[in-house]
């Protein structure tokens, strides 16, 4: 009977979540709103490139990080978009959107298949509601399709030159995948490394007869954006002031970098908690960032499906609920849009303290009521 109400809030909670996606889009508007303030970026980039112009006019001037149209990826980006270039922008991004929201339906079904039948309806509807993947969609942005690209390198690690090569696609969409490195080195896995410095080096050369304007302007963009450049209070940057600028600023990158190194050694000498200690590190990858927008807690969802719903201690449970509710509380008024941020750090402490004690010899830890969590989760 318990299973059954469990099963029927879970499917209730998921067709409540794609009716509230409907509303969400209907609101916003295909061709309008919906889907279009980042992909715009992308698509005038690819113009720019079609035309011969160079990719990072705001070189030229101080710029503010979220102003509308501005592009900060690398090269391969915009010559990616091109194909959309030969239609309108409006028709583009309902195609943009289209295919994105396919992509989020993918996701969901991936990281959810490691959860217990009855609980993963409700897992899907909670996924689907989270505020983080609405606004990644809505605003069109790219983070989602490295989410995708890092997990399909994950599942793909014991072919290392595919899973190398995924994790190289994933750094050219956007950097804050760079925590991968040391993860995997860490990991013991220097074959998917070097596969991965491989793929770069061989897309940066095949690419710089067209691209090698683009790259060096590139470089200096990355530079600039490294120096922490002022970033507009729209977009809700979720780093406090004291951690933005100053010492203070590297606070957080070596915090993630600390968590990457830690969750990679674990996961060579407890391979049964890889996949957590993978999850984390890719929750961790927004720290490394000069700013940390709000979408970009679309990477901490791998790690929200194992606290909450694969692991079985209800303590852990209890603390992923509250980050996850923490991450969905979206860009409230200052002082309070560094919340999520607050949600993430739960997050990760809380899949820290899980993998040390995963970590510790048998007689030192706690009963092993979540040793079939941990088989499960090798599935992600």
């Amino acid at each position: 009977m318990r299973s059954s109400r469990t099963r029927l809030l879970g499917w209730a909670t998921l067709a409540g979540a794609l009716a509230a996606t409907c509303a969400h889009i209907l609101y916003r508007g295909l061709g309008q709103q919906f889907a279009i303030f980042d992909f715009a970026a992308y698509y005038y980039a690819a113009v720019r490139l079609g035309l011969g112009h160079g990719l990072y006019p705001q070189l030229r001037h101080d710029f503010t990080v979220g102003e509308l149209g501005l592009f900060l990826y690398p090269p391969p980006v915009a010559a990616a978009f091109l194909p959309f270039t030969v239609i309108p922008v409006e028709a583009a991004s309902v195609i943009w959107a289209g295919l994105l929201l396919m992509l989020a339906a993918v996701v969901i079904v991936a990281l959810t298949r490691p959860v217990d039948a009855r609980l993963r309806p409700l897992a899907a509807g909670l996924l689907v509601f989270s505020i983080p993947l609405q606004t990644e969609v809505a605003n069109g942005n790219l983070t989602l399709v490295t989410l995708a690209l890092v997990l399909v390198a994950w599942r793909l690690r014991a072919r290392s030159a595919a899973s190398g090569a995924l994790l190289a696609l994933a750094l050219l969409i956007k950097l804050m995948p760079a925590l991968l490195v040391p993860f995997v080195v860490a990991a013991g896995r220097w074959r998917v490394a070097a596969a991965m410095a491989l793929a770069l080096l061989l897309v940066v050369v095949l690419s710089w007869p067209w691209l090698g304007p683009s790259w060096l302007d590139y470089l200096r963009l990355v530079q600039v954006l490294a120096a922490a450049p002022h970033v507009s209070d729209a977009t809700h940057d979720m780093v406090p002031a004291g951690l933005a600028a100053g010492p203070g600023r590297y606070v957080l990158p070596a915090l993630a970098l600390g968590i990457a190194l830690y969750a990679g050694r674990l996961a060579m000498v407890r391979p049964a908690s890889a996949s957590l200690a993978f999850a984390v590190t890719v929750a961790a990858a927004p720290l490394i960032s000069s700013f940390v927008f709000y979408p970009y807690l679309v990477l901490s969802l791998p790690l929200v499906v194992l606290l909450c719903f694969v692991e079985r201690r209800p303590a852990v449970r209890v603390l992923g609920f509250v980050g996850l509710l923490l991450t969905d509380l979206s860009s409230p008024p200052a002082p309070w849009d560094t919340v999520p941020l607050v949600g993430l750090l739960v997050l990760l402490a809380t899949g820290v303290v899980v993998l040390h004690r995963a970590g510790l010899p048998v007689a030192e830890s706690a009963p092993s009521v979540a040793a079939p969590a941990e088989r499960r989760a090798t599935a992600l």
